[in-house]
């Protein structure tokens, strides 16, 4: 895979016009959006990063949408009351005498 990286100026229609090296190769590509934060001109500081969208998931999310499998419409059943604080919490906790996540994790991953 060859990566190319263009920098352009997105106007005020948040449109781009491209133009790529006579080098690119001809076929199926991706095509990802990097937003730079504003700079600051009053003292050159940029403003915070956020952390946006993991680019994975969000590439996952548009091809289950093109094949028509992306469920967008979940709802809970009706009547179904909202979990207790203290249902989320032991959600997020392990059993009794299960074996710590790190331990899961470094099997899971190997070791680095």
């Amino acid at each position: 895979m060859e990566a190319i990286t263009i920098p352009v100026i997105v106007d005020e229609n948040r449109r781009v016009v491209l133009k790529l090296p006579d080098s690119t190769p001809i076929g199926l590509a991706d095509l990802e959006i990097v937003v730079h934060p504003k700079a600051d001109t009053a003292n050159g500081a940029k403003e915070p990063r956020t952390r946006g969208p993991n680019p994975a998931t969000e590439a996952a999310r548009i091809k289950l949408a093109a094949a028509g499998i992306l469920s967008t419409d979940i709802h809970a059943p009706i009547g179904m009351a909202p979990p207790s604080d203290e249902e989320i919490e032991r959600l997020g906790q392990l059993p009794a005498g299960a074996r710590p996540s790190e331990e899961l994790i470094d099997e899971d991953r190997g070791l680095y």
